[in-house]
């Protein structure tokens, strides 16, 4: 079986490798509601790769786990989640 690097699995979640169209358990999401700027990315990223693993490459089910995870994130990614309404 293939087991994707954590270099894979980071150009998988920046990139929206994987289609939200056919992730039907998160649907109010748009892709654009999703996909932060480079900075935001980047200040989440660790927290999504330390906590949310097994939800990438899905950016809906990253965002559902970051924000069931809230009080464990880092103050930049809560910041993040703050900043976005979410």
């Amino acid at each position: 079986m293939y087991a994707p690097s954590g270099a894979a699995l980071l150009f998988m979640l920046m990139t929206g490798a994987a289609a939200l169209a056919a992730d039907e358990r998160y649907p109010n999401l748009s892709d654009d509601q999703l996909q932060g700027t480079e900075d935001e990315q980047s200040a989440c990223m660790p927290d999504a790769m330390k906590l949310c693993e097994n939800e990438i490459p899905a950016r809906a089910a990253v965002l559902k786990c970051l924000q069931a995870n809230r009080r464990a994130l880092t103050k930049e990614c809560r910041d993040v989640l703050r900043k976005k309404g979410r």
